[in-house]
């Protein structure tokens, strides 16, 4: 496995880990919410539907470990031993920040997304746990919707200056009607700016026929594309393929050409790679979530 696998591997289980966070969080609140329900009907049985919810009186025995120790300290230090055991963990290295208002600058597109995890409210930040914000939702469901509505034409200019559209270049039918079969123009282009909305950084791949020209248009998942430069200073795409994609890589890791890709970056330090907008509002977003939560 490469660096950038293991990367990519340690981003998506922080991701996971912070939805399986959130999704605890949201049973919580449903189980909470049906025993008040319960506790207002003061009943310990209550029928919904085909469900039958209820208290139910259990006995344990337990052992009374402080009041054991109390009365046998000696014989409770006889029988007792120390352990050791290896405890899985991930953490940030302390030096990939050195100031919360100067990031680092890098062309590799992973540490544009910063390390997801907890917020200063204590709530994990992601794209996905950040879309169930209403305002984040409606803010970039109503930008790309904006984007993929506005009319997409294909010009070419004329010897007098003047300009007409070219109705039968091969990129006018891609850009306009469909750039992949499985896609309009709009969901495409929906697709596209909501990926720059979140990640920063709109990725896809260029499809081309033997004649090298342009036969389709394919969008990548942001946060499984690293932007980085070879030992002759060359950029290159480098791209985590899954099972869910469309059918025109290998699985595994592909390396593709800048000619290979319709990158469109964000706000970026570089020109090159733009920073996540949720990044760089995940205090605020997160403060969000615990207050709604609260």
């Amino acid at each position: 496995m490469t660096n950038a696998e293991l990367i990519q591997k340690i981003e998506a289980l922080s991701e996971w880990e912070a939805i399986l966070e959130e999704a605890k969080a949201e049973a919580e609140a449903l189980r909470d919410a049906i025993k008040a329900e319960m506790l207002e009907q003061n009943t310990e049985e209550l029928e919904a539907g085909q469900y039958i919810i209820r208290w139910t009186s259990v006995l344990t025995n337990r052992f009374d470990t402080t009041a054991f120790k109390k009365e046998h300290n000696d014989l409770y230090k006889e029988f007792t031993k120390q352990t050791s055991s290896k405890r899985f963990s991930m953490g940030i290295l302390s030096g990939l920040f050195h100031s919360r208002d100067k990031p680092t600058n890098s062309t590799n597109g992973s540490g544009y997304r910063f390390f997801l995890g907890q917020s200063t409210s204590g709530k994990p930040v992601n794209e996905r746990s950040a879309m169930q914000m209403t305002a984040v939702y409606a803010c970039v469901r109503i930008l790309s919707e904006a984007i993929a509505g506005l009319p997409v034409h294909l010009y070419q200019y004329q010897e007098d200056g003047s300009k007409e559209k070219a109705l039968k270049h091969p990129l006018y039918r891609i850009l306009h009607d469909e750039p992949n079969p499985e896609m309009t123009s709009f969901v495409f282009r929906e697709t596209a700016m909501s990926h720059l909305l979140l990640w920063g950084n709109s990725y896809s791949q260029i499809i081309r026929n033997g004649k090298g020209e342009v036969v389709a248009l394919y969008p990548l998942m942001p946060n499984r594309m690293t932007v980085d430069r070879d030992d002759l200073g060359h950029l290159y795409y480098q791209y985590q393929v899954q099972d869910s994609d469309a059918p025109t890589m290998k699985d595994g890791t592909v390396i593709l050409k800048p000619s290979d890709v319709l990158h469109i970056p964000g706000l970026g330090f570089d020109g090159l790679v733009g920073y996540s907008p949720i990044a760089m509002a995940k205090n605020a977003i997160g403060m969000a979530i615990a207050c709604e939560e609260y």
